[in-house]
């Protein structure tokens, strides 16, 4: 009996090792590697020899003593630029958002012309300068950093002009021995997968005609960058007079890349007399990207992704851009993918600073009451609301994925509606080319409607009053967002903890107010601690609006959000209702927000 019990004894805790091996063989793996290399990389261990690698040097670069500098070469500060856009360029007269098109704002609009085209200028020539200044540091800094780790030129696939990154073709035996160095903070994977091009009446859609036409903000002397699958048809008729620079003139022909900058820049398109730099990927979209930044583009349009099969919801592409984007002011589009509203987001639309945009169906009228959901605008995913914990809640809002100019659809071309759409912003609030956070939540605070049932309304219902997974805050209206900017409802400001209030004068001619909060996540390295990983704080913020009478009349609090979005019906309440902002996390850090209201 007792040589029984032993065996079984044996047996059991057999089995137990067995189970806690399968529970625990993925933790005890990961533990044979640096904590500075990622999940992402180790899963491409496993089964490749040799893989393309994100090595993330220690940096002593402080983003702000650059900037100092910038403007002590200029010889003008960005808060000058800022100053003298709130004192010349804020209408302060009737609203035209809702009396139409007065003759008091257009007189506003010549007046303020010149000055907003050389607060353009100015502003131009700050960017550009201090982007110069960072390309000098990081080209001394990552040539000193390579040297020191002794990585061979063979090795070498591209070093980045605008982060402490260099990305190179290595194997497991040697990201270990980078891991243990003390100037390399992080190891990510470099996916090499092909990027793919997503596949549009829609002017009207989204008031960007209106804006166009009647307002006349045409994106003047906007610069945008397109990174599409190939070069555009230069000589296009819709194309041939514009202010075009191709960077990619060997590259194969794309009608994907001239569709989607017909639609940012075209004659019929949104935004004309932009300045438009087109470029086209070769499997190192980080070097195209940089190309574009180095000439000064504002936003840069991406219309094009990764397909994302390996369950990371935050991958290293996408944690690259969050740093490019923060550190660098640059807004950048992108859309959602065309595989249904169960399919993930393909890489990078979980970038918490990009703007991941969705598609709508116009049907080719410009009715809107029969619009609907671009039935294959991808969505909400595998995991929760696109990101669940792991990534950020996508898509932002919608925009028009059908064109019939084209006889083409796709959210490539709701990505490029709103790239020129934020063009028209750009030139009417020049400042904005370095307010990326402000320019989210403008254009947040615009969405006018959802599409409920595949019925849409220009009625705003409950149902309308928070962001969801599948449509984000809603479709866009340029209209609105020009009425936001005109009438100065914005601000940025800063919260480390604890909260503050906004106040907003509410009158008997608002039926509704749609507030909502941006920001970014501050991916620089400088800021990283114990060289864990090379991302920033994911700040959580919440809102809740109250009205004069100190009830709560809407919150929003999306965890895994880099916005939210509070509206309240004003049902003849009238008086200063206050938006309180508050964080919702206990991570440190002092975070910069943008807050917009309509």
């Amino acid at each position: 009996m007792r040589k029984v019990i032993s065996i079984l004894l044996v047996l059991i805790m057999s089995i137990s090792i067995i189970s806690m091996s399968f529970i625990e063989m993925a933790a005890l793996e990961a533990n044979t590697y640096s904590s500075k290399i990622s999940v992402e990389l180790i899963q491409q261990l496993k089964s490749k020899s040799e893989v393309y690698a994100y090595v993330w040097f220690s940096e002593t670069l402080d983003i702000s003593k650059i900037k100092v500098q910038a403007e002590k070469e200029v010889g003008f500060t960005q808060r000058d630029i800022d100053n003298l856009e709130k004192e010349k360029c804020e209408f302060e007269g009737s609203i035209f958002e809702k009396n139409s098109y007065t003759n008091e704002y257009k007189l506003f609009m010549s007046s303020t012309e010149s000055v907003r085209r050389d607060l353009l200028s100015k502003q131009s020539q700050l960017i550009e300068k201090q982007r110069e200044l960072v390309k000098n540091f990081y080209s001394v800094h990552n040539a000193e950093k390579i040297q020191s780790l002794g990585i061979s030129k063979e090795k070498m696939v591209y070093t980045s002009l605008f982060s402490p990154v260099t990305i190179i073709k290595t194997n497991e035996e040697e990201i270990k021995k980078l891991s243990a160095s003390e100037i390399v903070e992080y190891i990510g994977y470099k996916d090499t997968s092909r990027v793919n091009t997503e596949f549009s009446s829609a002017l009207p859609a989204v008031d960007a005609k209106y804006v166009r036409n009647t307002l006349g903000y045409d994106g003047y002397g906007v610069k945008i960058g397109v990174l599409d699958g190939g070069r555009v048809i230069a000589s296009h008729t819709e194309l041939s007079n514009t202010n075009l620079t191709i960077l990619d003139p060997d590259s194969e022909i794309s009608n994907h890349a001239t569709n989607v900058s017909r639609i940012i820049a075209g004659t019929k398109g949104v935004a004309p007399n932009v300045q438009l730099y087109t470029n086209s990927h070769n499997n190192m979209i980080e070097q195209e990207l940089e190309e574009l930044i180095s000439c000064g583009v504002y936003v840069i349009n991406m219309s094009l992704g990764i397909e994302r099969n390996n369950g990371i919801y935050y991958t290293d592409l996408e944690k690259w851009i969050d740093h490019l984007a923060y550190q660098h002011d640059v807004t950048i589009v992108k859309s959602a993918g065309n595989k249904g509203v169960t399919a993930d987001i393909t890489i990078p639309g979980l970038a918490y600073n990009i703007i991941t945009v969705g598609g709508t169906n116009t049907k080719y009228t410009v009715d809107r009451t029969d619009d609907t959901l671009f039935s294959i605008s991808t969505a909400s995913g595998s995991c929760s609301a696109n990101g669940g914990t792991a990534g950020c809640a996508k898509p932002d809002f919608l925009a028009p994925a059908y064109y019939k100019d084209l006889n083409d659809y796709g959210t490539s071309f709701a990505a490029a509606m709103v790239t020129g759409i934020i063009a028209q912003m750009i030139e009417c609030r020049p400042t904005l080319a370095t307010k990326p956070a402000v320019i989210k939540a403008v254009l947040t605070s615009s969405t006018t409607r959802k599409m409920a049932k595949g019925i849409s309304s220009d009625k705003v219902e409950s149902w309308e009053d928070t962001i969801t997974a599948q449509q984000g805050a809603g479709e866009v209206s340029a209209r609105k967002a020009i009425y936001i900017l005109s009438l100065g409802n914005y601000s940025i400001g800063f919260v480390s903890s604890g909260s503050l209030n906004k106040s907003i004068a509410v009158t008997s001619s608002d039926l509704y107010i749609r507030s909502s909060l941006a920001w970014l996540r501050n991916n620089t390295v400088s800021q990283h601690t114990n060289g864990a990983v090379s991302v920033g704080t994911a700040a959580n913020y919440k809102l809740k609006a109250y009205r004069p009478d100190g009830s709560i009349c809407g919150e929003s609090n999306i965890p895994t959000s880099s916005v939210e979005l509070v509206h309240f019906n004003v049902n003849g309440i009238y008086g200063t209702y206050n938006i309180e902002i508050s964080r919702a996390d206990s991570n440190g850090g002092v975070v910069e927000y943008a807050f917009a209201w309509r």
